[in-house]
């Protein structure tokens, strides 16, 4: 399940309605209003992306991080609803999306908004700062990627074998 916005009232909602978002795109919706509260930092080592291969169905997916080794803070948003039988509250999050660096426009058009920890403050609300300046991509040279197993590709697989560079064939 991913990211489900409370929409309604009370626990009226409608799920079939709300596919399967696990991004938010900064240009769709009103990020510094209408979730001000709702804001959240997601810590990653390190995010996934695939790239299309010419010719083949399948993507080689690649692991993008820090190039200083340092884990991320990535912008994200967070809602909590009732599910419709009162049992239980359901929390969800998405993490907020943005334009590609340079670093990552050949992988895909998009990654996720990157906090830098002096702005952690500023995002979460507790401090000042422009939230709409924050919904911007890293600055270019600061990740790097690397072909990464297919194997991650299942919620099955797990371990840091996952995430070693791959010699990927016919590369030079």
């Amino acid at each position: 399940m991913g990211f489900r916005p409370s929409v309604g009232q009370g626990s009226q909602r409608n799920p079939a309605a709300d596919q399967r978002t696990r991004r938010a795109r900064r240009e769709v919706g009103d990020v510094p209003g209408r979730f001000a509260h709702r804001r959240c930092l997601v810590p990653a080592g390190m995010f996934y992306e695939w790239q299309r291969i010419p010719g083949q169905r399948r993507k080689q997916p690649y692991a993008i991080g820090r190039t200083d080794g340092r884990p991320m803070a990535l912008a994200g948003l967070w809602e909590a609803w009732r599910a419709p039988d009162e049992s239980r509250e359901v929390r969800t999050f998405t993490i907020v999306t943005t334009a590609a660096n340079e670093d990552v426009a050949a992988l895909h058009h998009r990654m996720p908004v990157i906090v830098e920890e002096a702005d952690w403050s500023a995002w979460l609300g507790e401090g000042p700062g422009a939230i709409r300046d924050l919904l911007r991509p890293s600055p270019n040279g600061t990740l790097r990627s690397w072909p990464v197993s297919p194997r991650v590709n299942s919620p099955v697989n797990n371990g840091p074998e996952l995430v070693e560079p791959l010699a990927l064939v016919g590369a030079g």
